[in-house]
């Protein structure tokens, strides 16, 4: 009898970064909608040409909170986000158990401190990712989470290890 199994291994940084980029653009339109309305006088060019622009820490802010919710939502409900669903990866705990909601926000978390730090969780992961056997980075050490890539293989049970 042939059976659908899904096997998983630990996803290269290439595709993890890939997935990062993915979603960045998914929330780039969002941010600006959100700019438009919320910001008088909102000019999104200023924001990197002028580095005393006032509305760039409010940007900020709609970032931060669009992120949040788009990161800790789609990792709570999918165990990953759009960009790494895409790319046939998801988010699991380390030690096997369900990811819950609580684990979603505790990686958000660390990213969100990694921002407000100028980007130094990002540059650290960025070589975690590429030095450590697990690719894990920051966020996952401190979840205690991995992300795998998923693979589908049609074989018989008695084939998987």
């Amino acid at each position: 009898m042939q059976t659908t199994v899904r096997q998983a291994e630990i996803a290269p940084p290439a595709l993890r970064i890939l997935a990062f980029v993915i979603d960045s653009l998914l929330l780039l339109p969002l941010n600006l909608a959100i700019g438009y309305l919320v910001l008088s006088g909102f000019d999104p060019i200023s924001l990197f040409r002028e580095l005393q622009n006032s509305q760039r820490f409010d940007f900020f802010i709609i970032g931060s909170v669009t992120q949040a919710v788009y990161a800790i939502g789609f990792v709570s409900a999918l165990q990953a986000t759009p960009g790494k669903l895409a790319l046939g990866m998801r988010i699991v705990r380390a030690d096997g158990q369900p990811l819950l909601p609580d684990t979603a926000i505790l990686r958000y978390l660390v990213v969100f401190v990694g921002n407000l730090l100028l980007e130094i969780e990002f540059i650290i992961s960025v070589f975690l990712m590429f030095s450590d056997p697990a690719r894990r980075t920051i966020h996952d050490r401190v979840a205690r989470t991995l992300v795998v890539r998923i693979r589908r293989e049609t074989g018989s049970p008695e084939s998987v290890p």
